[in-house]
């Protein structure tokens, strides 16, 4: 399973096409070993038809869970949007799981909403057993002192690892985490991580000139950065006690796990479209209902979305424009971070706007308020 791949990313290495192995755990294989049987091109076709099926469930019950209404030119506008998202353009090319990951993900969330914590610890567990960087949902868990959620969470994902030891043993699992540390395309520009970032910019790699050839930075530049945007995160989901504490909070949580994870592959933006899908609306109908010490941080928040929206629909095969250059590389090079941190600053700014303080978040999660 994890000897090689086909999938080639060409015109984005050098040479001209990098073959990136497999990196999910042997347990996934379980599902897609029915594709085993067809021949590649039938299998290609299957499992193409098989993710984009998720995603329209996906999508179906997002729609179904908030109150938005459709009409033909919403229509018309959720396709464009779907097309144009450099998530779904990634994701249709290179087979991707992140539709089913979204699917899953959306159970999740949809359970959460609905009070249903245990169900929505059994979804999570089932997603961070493929996806580990989810894995920012068990302190958060434990914060908000939701102990059957996590208790569901650790059954479903151990279930998931006993099933892949019982079908593939264990020297299947030893392989797999000697493949992940192997790993040594973390500047590519689809990687929306901090870590991504900073290695484009501090070091030279096969397609960008760095912007200071400073490598011995990368490293503890990250660390620092993670603490902070997971403590941040943390603090600022778990103390959430407004009406949106649960859209926002999710979305929180995977924006920052994708900067966190030294792979926050662009493609898993789909994660946090629920959560948005539900806040949006709601930023929309009381975009005037706002005090006036609050104004500021609702015009920094709806400005930090519209800055995020054009790398969002950015060509991937165009984020190597005007190389070399150490300018394209912090802008186009790294166009799906800036969307993705920008994001994230924008849930925080909404949080703000509810009247959430570090300070008070930090007072009542001591405290025990929560």
């Amino acid at each position: 399973m994890y000897t090689g791949s086909e999938v080639a990313m060409a015109q984005l290495s050098t040479p001209p096409s990098e073959y990136l192995p497999n990196l999910n755990p042997p347990h996934f294989h379980v599902l897609v070993l029915p594709f085993a049987l067809l021949s590649q091109k039938s299998a290609a076709i299957l499992w193409e038809v098989f993710i984009i099926v998720s995603l329209v469930w996906s999508l179906y019950l997002i729609i179904q869970e908030t109150p938005t209404r459709i009409t033909l030119w919403r229509c018309w506008v959720l396709a464009v949007s779907i097309l144009s998202f450099v998530a779904t353009q990634v994701t249709l090319l290179l087979g991707q799981v992140s539709f089913l990951i979204f699917l899953v993900f959306t159970l999740a969330w949809i359970r959460a909403r609905q009070e249903r914590w245990t169900a929505a610890g059994g979804y999570l567990g089932l997603a961070l057993s493929v996806k580990p960087f989810l894995l920012i949902f068990m302190p958060y868990l434990v914060l908000r002192r939701q102990w059957r959620s996590l208790a569901a969470v650790m059954g479903s994902a151990f279930l998931c690892f006993g099933v892949g030891i019982l079908t593939f043993g264990v020297d299947a699992y030893i392989s797999w985490l000697q493949r992940l540390a192997t790993v040594n395309w973390v500047w590519h520009a689809l990687n929306a991580s901090v870590l991504g970032f900073l290695t484009r910019v501090f070091q030279e790699t096969a397609i960008y000139i760095p912007f200071i050839a400073a490598p011995e930075l990368i490293r503890p530049l990250w660390m620092m950065t993670a603490i902070l945007i997971g403590g941040v995160t943390l603090l600022a989901a778990a103390a959430d006690d407004s009406l949106a504490a649960t859209d926002r909070g999710f979305a929180l949580l995977i924006l920052a796990a994708l900067l966190i994870s030294p792979l926050g592959w662009g493609y898993y933006l789909w994660l946090p479209v629920g959560p948005f899908a539900a806040l949006i609306p709601v930023w929309w109908k009381d975009r005037t209902d706002a005090t006036r010490s609050a104004e500021t941080v609702v015009r920094s928040r709806n400005l930090l979305c519209l800055l995020a929206l054009p790398g969002l629909a950015w060509p991937f095969l165009c984020v190597t424009w005007f190389q070399p250059s150490p300018w394209a590389t912090v802008s186009l090079g790294s166009v799906y971070f800036w969307s993705t941190f920008l994001l994230w600053l924008a849930l925080l700014a909404d949080w703000r706007t509810m009247g959430g303080t570090f300070f008070g978040a930090l007072t009542k999660i001591t405290k025990g308020q929560i």
